[in-house]
């Protein structure tokens, strides 16, 4: 409901509309009959919707977010970068430092449109166009990475024949960059941030100009380069530039978190001051794990070569090659993947923070004095940190490892096809169709410029299994730090897997120390894999232990149920849902939105109890936005209208009814036995 204030100015403003109008209810119904159709046409919107303005994402809102179709297309010229990066890398074209360096320059480009998704992009026309004109600079970088590079000790960069074009190309995407950020900064000047949003104006319009201030430098020094103002030599200035210039990457946060860490001399508040804008934290982390698949299949699509003649040696190759990616898989998405709770992003502390600012603008209510706007901001420690900006360099080393297993896989199916080819020279010879001089010509093959794939693989190996292992570790480890039963066992097994993690990783760190003639490719990818395999298992020893451990705990509540109170069927069905983790009591961290509450609640029929729960929900409202499942659980419970309810029950013993029965045929019982009661009350 409005204030006096701002009625009596409605009043005013609708006062023409409302001449002629004598009777005061009918006058009234008119102005707010006004307000609604000045809410429905002041939203912001044009072109019939199609246009709306941007509006960061609540996460608690937007719980079950899923992923649009314009970021999984992106995804696809995402790959097409790899792989053109790849094709000049296992060509000779570039080395691999070059080819990190521009992996994760393209990297990148695409995670700087997928965080600004994972904040802005609720489907709507002006971020599909957004993701097409950054998708269209994308492809001109996929179209000129071959001969763009110019390296520092060069006396010229004639051969560099696509760097200005490419140069051109990350102009373009920067300035759709700044384009996206100057939007967010128009909107939150023109319409401030509500009272529901968890960020103040001042610090929204402050984030959005000075990324699009970042954004600008970088776009001046990729159009410096593309102008030849800056020589082609420098290119890996720029290079590094944008890379360490992307706010979401946290490159230059992690490296200040990480020197501030035993010193304390830059107080926290200097963070929360220069934090971030909160992260949808379950579609980002489905992002990150979406392109970490897709470099795994890339790497997979480079191992399935066709072979002329089909050995036993190219099979063998192929199937530990995949071994390795396998592994790669599980260690990532499988047996270090944490509760949604433990998530290093989702700890409350770790990745975003409660913060109180001053905000002018949030009116004081029974609760608070107001003035002040609790906001979560995105201020992440440096274990969180290096977290996220590990993804760009895993990404790098799964890539770099998928390139050199491919290149393994053809030096396999070259020896086997030089082997045919002087088997059927030494018929040929045989029988005296050729003089045995000639045989040398038809077995030499031309040596291509192909870079040492057994060194590089025995680093991209290691680096990826030590990657992979930080990025499981981080997350909390509640069996771990929290005292429980089999605290002791989860503690020795994770001194275990890590111990077997950085053996793996020595281990494959050191097979480039051993030559082809001691251990040839089909033996070194055996041992690579099978190291990799076994990480894996040992990572899966602890969820074998927990799983029984729930178990024994679902089995003594059920003992302690029992002694408490006969079992009913009501009772059972509550338990069998809770045992497959379907009952809310598994989800008491979900937060509800309270205005959608109460939208749903005004507009259905009235009725006492209808009407005391919007009283205590308003109530809520006005200190927290949001109400966990485990708070409305407790508000429902300490209604008057319930509380009467159950102390009739207990006088006068009525049956009790349990609310969170599920299925039909339940309800269907739970109804009849309603009819059947005597004395009902009303709801």
């Amino acid at each position: 409901m409005s204030d006096v204030g701002e009625e009596t100015s409605l009043l005013s403003k609708t006062a023409p509309a409302a001449a002629g109008i004598t009777d005061d209810y009918d006058r009234s119904q008119e102005i707010l009959k006004q307000e609604l159709l000045a809410g429905i046409n002041d939203n912001g919107s044009v072109c019939g919707g199609l246009w709306a303005p941007l509006k960061i994402i609540d996460e608690h809102t937007d719980k079950n977010r899923s992923m649009t179709w314009s970021e999984l297309f992106y995804d696809l010229i995402f790959v097409t970068a790899i792989a053109h990066l790849g094709e000049e890398f296992k060509k000779g074209a570039i080395s691999v430092y070059v080819y990190g360096l521009y992996l994760v320059t393209v990297y990148g480009m695409w995670h700087g449109a997928t965080v600004f998704a994972c904040r802005f992009h609720r489907g709507e026309l002006s971020m599909k166009l957004y993701f097409a004109c950054h998708m269209i600079g994308m492809v001109g970088v996929n179209m000129n990475m071959a001969d763009s590079y110019c390296g520092w000790t060069e006396s010229n960069c004639d051969h560099a024949t696509s760097l200005k074009p490419l140069a051109f190309c990350a102009v373009w995407i920067h300035a759709v960059e700044t384009v996206g950020f100057m939007r967010v900064y128009h909107r939150y000047m023109t319409r401030p941030a509500g009272r529901e949003e968890k960020e103040t104006n001042d610090r929204l319009l402050r984030q959005s100009l000075g990324r699009s201030i970042l954004q600008l430098i970088v776009l001046a020094a990729w159009l410096l380069l593309a102008l030849a103002v800056i020589p082609g030599q420098c290119c890996v200035i720029i290079f590094i530039v944008d890379l360490m210039l992307r706010a979401d990457n946290f490159l230059v946060w992690t490296i200040i978190r990480m020197l501030n860490a035993p010193f304390q001399c830059i107080p926290d508040s200097v963070f929360h001051y220069a934090a971030l804008m909160p992260i949808h934290v379950d579609h980002y982390t489905e992002r990150l794990g979406l392109v970490i698949l897709i470099v795994l299949g890339e790497s997979v699509d480079g191992i399935a070569v066709h072979p002329k003649e089909m050995t036993a040696a190219v099979y063998s190759t192929v199937f530990f090659g995949f071994l390795v990616v396998f592994a790669l898989k599980l260690l990532y998405f499988d047996t270090m993947h944490p509760e949604e709770e433990d998530h290093i992003m989702s700890c409350m502390g770790s990745c975003h923070v409660e913060v109180l600012t001053k905000d002018e603008t949030i009116m004081p209510t029974k609760r608070s004095k107001g003035g002040v706007r609790k906001e979560i901001v995105m201020a992440p420690t440096w274990q969180c940190t290096l977290w996220i900006a590990m993804h760009q360099f895993l990404a790098m080393t799964l890539s770099v490892t998928g390139d050199c297993l491919a290149l393994i896989s053809e030096a396999e199916i070259k020896s086997s096809n030089e082997a045919a080819i002087i088997s059927a020279e030494n018929q040929i010879v045989s029988t005296g169709a050729m003089p045995p001089s000639t045989t040398s010509m038809l077995s030499v093959s031309e040596e291509g410029n192909t870079p040492d794939y057994r060194t590089v693989l025995a680093y991209s190996v290691s680096l990826s299994l030590l990657i992979s292992g930080y990025i499981g570790f981080a997350h909390k480890n509640a069996r771990v730090e929290e005292e429980g039963p089999r605290q002791g066992s989860f503690i020795f097994l994770d001194i275990l897997q890590k111990s077997f993690l950085l053996l793996a990783a020595v281990l494959a760190f050191c097979t480039q120390f051993v030559g082809s003639d001691d251990i040839n490719n089909l033996a070194l990818i055996a041992i690579v894999s099978l190291s990799a395999l076994c990480v894996a298992g040992v990572s899966y020893f602890d969820e074998c232990i927990d799983n029984e451990l729930v178990k024994e705990e679902f089995l003594e509540e059920i003992e302690q149920k029992c002694k408490r109170e006969p079992l009913t069927e009501e009772l059972v069905f509550a338990m069998k849902d809770k045992i497959k983790d379907k009952t809310d009591a598994a989800n008491k961290e979900i937060a509800v939105p309270i205005q959608d509450m109460l939208t749903a609640l005004r507009l259905s029929p009235g009725g006492d109890v209808v009407r005391e729960m919007i009283h205590h929900l308003e109530e809520e409202l006005e200190e927290e936005p949001h109400i966990t499942v485990e708070g409305l659980i407790k508000l429902i419970g300490g209604m008057d209208t319930n509380m009467r309810t159950l102390r009739r029950q207990q006088k006068e013993k009525l049956p009790s009814i349990q609310a969170g029965i599920r299925g039909v045929q339940a309800r269907q019982e739970i109804k009849q036995l309603q009819d059947d009661t005597p004395g009902k009350t009303e709801a």
